[in-house]
């Protein structure tokens, strides 16, 4: 099932004709990962943790829509699960969370999450690109 399969189930009335989009902040931060929770089979990778600002835009939403709380925990909870089993062992998923609602202009609903994920130091740079990828391919 594809994002926007799973958004039409949540509330078909609402979604129906959607069409998403993807934007994106950067990376906002990097830190060592514990050393207990390195998964990585060499010895001496460094492991980061990175945090990543991704913002789905929902063109098409009808002007009077509001997401409910229960809503966006469910739609955090299917990106976390399409993430996590769509990753290869480059990268580990963390945590999905919300980084607040915005509703930017009429019928565009802006989600933003920070996504966070684990991975070994010199790949860092490519984490966000991966991510990216992952939903661009699954929207």
């Amino acid at each position: 099932q594809d994002i926007l399969d799973f958004l039409k189930s949540l509330q078909p009335n609402a979604f129906e004709g959607v069409m998403i989009s993807l934007g994106f902040n950067g990376m906002t931060n990097t830190n060592t990962a514990p050393q207990a929770e390195m998964t990585t089979s060499e010895p001496g990778t460094e492991m980061v943790n990175t945090e990543h600002i991704v913002q789905l835009n929902f063109n098409g939403v009808p002007t009077d829509y509001q997401l409910s709380s229960v809503k966006l925990a469910s739609i955090i909870r299917f990106i976390e699960r399409l993430l996590d089993d769509k990753f290869d062992e480059s990268f580990e998923l963390v945590q999905v969370t919300d980084a607040g609602i915005t509703y930017n202009q009429p019928e565009v609903l802006s989600l933003p999450l920070r996504i966070t994920v684990r991975g070994p130091a010199d790949k860092s740079s490519y984490a966000l690109e991966y991510i990216i990828g992952v939903l661009e391919a699954n929207k």
